[in-house]
């Protein structure tokens, strides 16, 4: 079926919301390891710069987490709906308590659709040296963003093999 990528806001293509993407992920990430491996070389597996869109690259840093697949495993994991009004802003206040739940379950799915990624794949291909990648300044950009995008108690060792930093914005502006 015709998808929508990331670059058109919500991503109707993949969601740390659904399984059935993330198993898609895997088996490409399987297949295309399986090939590398076939031809000696090292099976070396990146999940890289998984995060929830925030449109600031793009149009108003709007947050896309209210697509169809992450409300409903809101309500289905909570219990409660996602709280509103929605945070239209990743500047948006999201002290509130239902905000900041949501804001915390947010980065709780996705650090669990990497690991979901990182064991299917190691499932699949048990010698690979898994990688995740963190684009920094996007994820330290905002409080908010720093919170749903870098799920720290996901990602601490030893759950990857490696963790990769990317910051070339910061680098091509000199802000060292």
């Amino acid at each position: 079926k015709p998808c929508r990528t990331n670059w058109k806001q919500p991503s109707e293509f993949i969601s740390p919301c659904k399984s059935e993407e993330l198993d898609y992920l895997a088996a490409c990430a399987d297949y295309l390891i399986g090939r590398v491996v076939a031809l000696g070389g090292d099976a070396d597996f990146q999940i890289g710069e998984p995060w929830w869109w925030d449109n600031s690259y793009i149009v108003d840093g709007a947050p896309c987490f209210y697509d169809p697949a992450t409300i409903a495993a809101y309500t289905a994991e909570t219990g409660l709906s996602v709280p509103t009004p929605y945070l239209t802003r990743t500047s948006s206040d999201f002290s509130a308590p239902a905000q900041s739940a949501f804001v915390h379950w947010l980065s709780d799915k996705l650090g669990d659709s990497t690991l979901y990624i990182r064991d299917a794949v190691k499932a699949l291909q048990p010698s690979v040296k898994t990688m995740i990648l963190v684009f920094t300044p996007q994820v330290f950009s905002r409080p908010m963003l720093e919170i749903v995008n870098l799920p720290v108690a996901h990602w601490a060792h030893p759950a990857f093999d490696i963790l990769q930093i990317e910051d070339y914005d910061w680098v091509i502006a000199a802000l060292w």
